[in-house]
């Protein structure tokens, strides 16, 4: 039995390969990886503008709410830094590779969706088998403070606990927008399987937000098959839950969570001295409350924040006013609210409900952690706007006779 595979195919495998590969030593202190990398953008943009010019894409099409987001935090870093080369580069490079998501969808969705899923399943397994193998890291990573001291954190193929989870959501995610698009289903065997090499991972890792996350997706799936069948989608109470929670607990409120949280993972209510980082963080968006403080990484955003642990500042939505103020957080609930309004008028109650849920593990993930300082998070939310808007668009064709 022979395997075949197209040239197309293959390039977008390797292309996806090399956009999630995880940007740390062990990947990129090769040099051939940073010239594959680099090899892959010029691949990307050439992509992109073959798809322009055959006009199979406008510009920006289904990806302009995520240019407008990249664009407003370029204004905001244009502001605070000046032209910082640095800066601007790796904010081109994420608008890049969403114009190629988007690009990629418009040619052919369930070809980018299947090779998504294959990819993140090869890395997160491959990371599973790190875990077993090396349960103390595949290699360590030394954190210092500003006292001269600091702690080692253990590293393995998708780097620390709390980022492989990352790769772990977009993962299940991906694989639910399969299920209700091609088989209108929550889940089959292949998410199963999925989603019991994920949980393993986190609970084995110890990857306190990482458990809470799949937990919570899970009993929100199970609830869906035990009564969302019977009852519409109510977008508007689902929203409101939801912005409740992260109103109680970004006031630094988190009593109401402190039993649950140290029952689940054995730490304290402060989570781990979040509360501080996000103290640090609002006393700097104070004085620039606007447009923030720009696109900021490295040395340069830990000396902000006055400590050499500080990497983030573990809130997504404190991340994104840090880098763009109230500017890019409208931005940013534009965004929900607009995948929600479309999941609220699409007929079809499973996607509606397995968009959500992809949305809400978004959201609490962003209790704990910055997501937005990464391009995978962009991805998920373009795949997201594609899938909905399309979808959109399949039911206003049938209803009008001109889909079969």
């Amino acid at each position: 039995m022979s395997f075949k595979i197209s040239k197309t195919k293959l390039a977008l495998y390797v292309s996806i390969l090399l956009i999630f590969l995880p940007v740390s030593d062990l990947f990129y202190g090769n040099p051939l990886i940073k010239i594959a990398v680099n090899i892959n953008y010029a691949y990307i943009l050439g992509f992109i503008a073959i798809m322009v010019a055959s006009k199979q894409m406008r510009i920006f099409g289904k990806s302009k709410i995520l240019m407008l987001f990249f664009l407003v935090m370029t204004i905001s870093t244009l502001v605070n830094s000046g032209i910082d080369i640095d800066k601007f580069i790796s904010l081109l490079k994420m608008a890049i590779i969403i114009l190629f998501i988007a690009a990629q969808w418009e040619r052919n969705s369930q070809e980018l969706i299947s090779t998504v899923e294959n990819v993140l399943l090869m890395l997160v397994f491959a990371n599973f088998i790190s875990l077993l193998l090396y349960p103390n890291g595949v290699y360590e990573y030394f954190m210092p403070n500003q006292w001269g001291g600091g702690e080692v954190d253990k590293q393995w193929i998708l780097e620390q606990k709390n980022s492989f989870s990352y790769y772990c959501i977009i993962l299940l995610a991906v694989s639910s927008i399969r299920c209700s698009a091609l088989k209108m289903k929550i889940w089959d065997r292949k998410w199963l399987l999925e989603y019991l090499i994920c949980i393993a991972s986190v609970v084995i890792s110890k990857s306190s937000t990482g458990t809470i996350v799949l937990l919570v997706e899970l009993i929100y799936l199970a609830l869906y098959r035990l009564i969302g069948k019977e009852n519409r989608f109510n977008s508007k109470f689902m929203t409101l839950a939801i912005s409740c929670v992260y109103i109680i607990f970004v006031s630094g409120n988190t009593a109401l969570f402190g039993n649950v949280i140290h029952a689940l993972t054995g730490k304290s209510s402060d989570l781990s001295t979040r509360l501080i980082i996000w103290k640090n963080s609002f006393d700097y968006i104070s004085r620039r409350p606007i447009l923030g403080g720009g696109y900021t990484f490295g040395d340069e955003f830990q000396s902000i924040l006055g400590n050499l642990h500080f990497s983030s500042t573990h809130n997504m939505i404190v991340q994104i006013m840090f880098y763009g103020g109230i500017a890019l957080l409208a931005v940013f609930i534009y965004t929900v609210v607009h995948l929600v309004r479309n999941v609220s008028i699409i007929k079809e109650q499973k996607i509606a409900y397995i968009v959500f849920g992809i949305v809400l593990m978004i959201l609490i993930e962003g209790l704990t952690e910055s997501l937005v300082g990464s391009v995978k998070i962009y991805i998920l939310l373009q795949i997201l706007i594609s899938f909905t808007e399309s979808e959109m668009l399949y039911e206003r064709e049938v209803e009008n006779g001109g889909a079969e």
